[in-house]
């Protein structure tokens, strides 16, 4: 399998691009880079790196959101801030780029590596010698979710992170599964009121990569919570 010039997960291709972006103007002309293209590494960096935050911030707040929703329908621990959450500010964007911006940058990757002048310690110092073992099969991956005693009873959820996004949560109380939450760092704990009796919580949970979900649902977690 060829070598990886870019991550796969959106979280990995912010500090890749800033890396090759900020270096490439050093190597440009050994390589024959224009200056053109060195301008468009740049300008793609920041750009990239404005839509993640604005992405991140829009993702934290539906989370929130949701959170903020569902205390009406369920009600809220003791200390939750109730009100409304304030809408992030998106701040103003930059320049625009062309789409495909990954693909570009791979093609210069490419470029730069089969130049008679290239050097394994330059594709280094650039982020472009990355190792077949970094290339993940998106679809073979599903977490593996291990449950742990929460907080006051409420039930905890150990999972790894590894080259992933994040996490969905799909929660079934009884009346199938539904879209519950996003959990972008292990370990996950569901701080919904318990209710007074004793119940069965159903869950499945399955790996984010940017905005999209990837790979196989975990197997489905039951837990007793309640009296």
């Amino acid at each position: 399998m060829a070598n990886l010039f870019t991550p796969q997960t959106d979280t990995g291709k912010t500090p890749w691009l800033k890396n090759f972006a900020d270096k490439l103007n050093v190597y440009a002309p050994r390589y024959g880079i224009l200056t053109a293209e060195v301008t468009d590494a740049v300008n793609t960096a920041v750009d990239w790196a404005f839509r993640m935050d604005v992405s991140n911030k829009v993702t934290n707040y539906k989370g929130s959101i949701v959170q903020w929703k569902n205390f009406l329908r369920d009600g809220a621990p003791v200390g939750a801030v109730v009100t409304m959450p304030t809408a992030p500010v998106l701040g103003t964007a930059p320049t625009a780029t062309a789409p495909g911006g990954f693909a570009r940058m791979a093609a210069l990757a490419k470029r730069i590596k089969a130049h008679p002048a290239y050097s394994r310690a330059d594709g280094l110092d650039l982020g472009i010698e990355g190792p077949a073992a970094d290339v993940l099969d998106m679809d073979s991956q599903k977490p593996q979710i291990v449950v742990k005693a929460g907080t006051g009873g409420h039930p905890k959820f150990g999972w790894t992170l590894g080259k992933m996004g994040g996490l969905n949560v799909y929660k079934d109380e009884g009346t199938g599964y539904r879209f519950y939450a996003r959990d972008n760092h292990p370990d996950y704990e569901d701080t919904a009121p318990l209710p007074a009796n004793a119940a069965t919580w159903k869950y499945k949970f399955i790996y984010v990569v940017g905005d999209e979900e990837v790979g196989q649902f975990s197997d489905p977690v039951v837990v007793r919570v309640g009296q």
